[in-house]
């Protein structure tokens, strides 16, 4: 998945999450952005451009952290253990809750009760030709 793609993702995903919180100031204080992937790879270079951006327009810090280990359990875990007001998101691919579930027997989080989508980065890659093209996108709106 492209760079790109990852970016826009993020962008709709912190976007919408941004809705949900239009009752107050969103964000009023600094969001955390936890990646399960290492750092210098393409999730982290777009979920720090995209942090940047929105740091800048919201006025607000935005930081990233990188949570490597566990096929993306490390990350989630932290994620999961905190509060649940829309600080601290997950930048996540769809091992973590479609496949890590059945891959481990003992999760120290339960992913279907404790995460709900905000976004996707492009949803599942289909191939076709040699190009990689995004497909089905989540909108909270309506979903």
């Amino acid at each position: 998945m492209s760079c790109i793609t990852r970016c826009i993702g993020l962008s709709v995903a912190v976007a919408f999450s941004a809705v949900a919180f239009a009752q107050g100031t969103y964000p009023s204080k600094p969001v955390r952005i936890v990646i399960g992937f290492a750092a210098g790879g393409n999730p982290d270079v777009t979920a720090r451009l995209v942090g940047q951006k929105l740091s800048e327009q919201w006025g607000q810090q935005v930081v990233v952290e990188n949570r490597t280990g566990s096929n993306g359990n490390i990350a989630a875990e932290q994620v999961a253990r905190s509060a649940p007001d829309g600080y601290t998101l997950l930048c996540s691919d769809t091992t973590t809750f479609s496949i890590n579930p059945h891959l481990y027997s003992k999760l120290s989080f339960d992913p279907v009760p404790r995460f709900h989508a905000a976004g996707a980065d492009g949803g599942a890659a289909d191939v076709r030709g040699g190009e990689s093209l995004a497909a089905d996108y989540f909108d909270p709106r309506t979903d």
